[in-house]
């Protein structure tokens, strides 16, 4: 009987060694755990390509577009290791912070801040997909038909008009 592998995608929000949180992992654990699927051989690949593949494929995602990521970008890049950020619209204008509550433990200002849209072209440029996130991260499921489809629509278009690519 051989084993069947599933693909896996590891899905992080900040990247930071002061905020303990579980919205946030430090820079040297993301690179542990990226390592730790490298030695088991399996392959880094594009996020299409990890969602038509099966085996041994994984592919990393940040959400929110926290500025943190920054900082393990080049191990992911010195690991040939892809990846996708998913950024908020209304957040790109200014990187303005994450809106987080006193529940999300306690950040440092610079924790909590998020790409601009120089940022996010600058990801872009260095091969790293940028996805849709939504404009202004509401709770989804609270939201009525029109206002959950404005979230969407307006968000991808956005992107794909400031960032000159699909999305």
């Amino acid at each position: 009987m051989s084993a069947r592998f599933e693909p896996v995608v590891l899905c992080y929000h900040a990247t930071s060694a002061r905020w303990q949180h579980h919205l946030s992992v430090p820079p040297d654990v993301l690179e542990h755990q990226v390592r730790h699927l490298l030695i088991r051989r399996y392959r880094p690949v594009a996020a299409e390509a990890v969602i038509a593949g099966r085996g041994r494929l994984f592919h990393v995602t940040f959400d929110d577009a926290f500025r943190s990521i920054l900082g393990v970008l080049p191990a992911l890049e010195r690991l040939r290791v892809p990846a996708t950020v998913f950024a908020c619209t209304a957040l790109a204008d200014g990187g303005l912070p994450f809106p987080v509550s006193r529940q999300y433990g306690d950040p440092g200002a610079d924790d909590l801040l998020t790409l601009t849209w120089e940022g996010l072209r600058e990801l872009v440029e260095r091969g790293v997909e940028v996805g849709s996130h939504t404009v202004s991260h509401p709770h989804l499921t609270r939201l009525g038909d029109a206002e959950l489809e404005r979230e969407l629509q307006e968000s991808r278009d956005r992107l794909e008009s400031e960032l000159r690519r699909r999305c």
